[in-house]
């Protein structure tokens, strides 16, 4: 017999799901703009050329910005829809990871709180530094602490004969 139960997430699998997750958004996301930032940027997509680019045209950087933030957002959406409606990630889904509601029903603007880090603007990029660091001390990251959140993992547990 099998008994599933919930419990803390490992953090092994979170990263796993996480890096499973950003594989995902680089092929539905992030591809589909690559010949757009081509023609933005030209083939040569070397730091210094970029930087050279930005500083001889304004527009460049505008537009690039508006780019990053257009597939930012799809990123954050991607995310925030996934776990408001399924309560996971495709990622998630894979390593058997839920996101819940410390407290109640999961409620959109928890997951939308949970995932604004994606955003690579300021303030929301500060997480980036904070969430490791805050996940080391304590077992879950600073942005679900904000959005009352909390990961769990399905364990299953077998007993009996077999």
């Amino acid at each position: 017999m099998k008994k599933n139960f919930m419990g803390t997430a490992s953090l092994l699998r979170r990263i796993l799901a996480f890096i499973f997750d950003l594989l995902v958004i680089n092929l539905i996301i992030i591809r589909p703009f690559k010949g757009l930032l081509e023609r933005i940027l030209g083939t040569e997509n070397s730091y210094k050329v970029i930087m050279a680019l930005a500083e001889q045209n304004a527009s460049l950087v505008q537009n690039l910005t508006f780019v990053l933030f257009f597939i930012s957002a799809l990123a954050l959406f991607y995310f925030t829809i996934f776990e408001y409606k399924y309560g996971q990630t495709l990622g998630q889904m894979l390593f058997k990871l839920h996101v819940r509601a410390e407290k109640g029903k999961l409620k959109f603007w928890q997951c939308l709180i949970n995932n604004i880090f994606i955003m690579p603007f300021f303030p929301f990029f500060i997480l980036w530094a904070i969430d490791p660091f805050y996940m080391f001390y304590s077992g879950k990251r600073f942005s679900e602490k904000i959005a009352k959140t909390k990961m769990e993992q399905e364990y299953v547990m077998k007993y009996g004969k077999k």
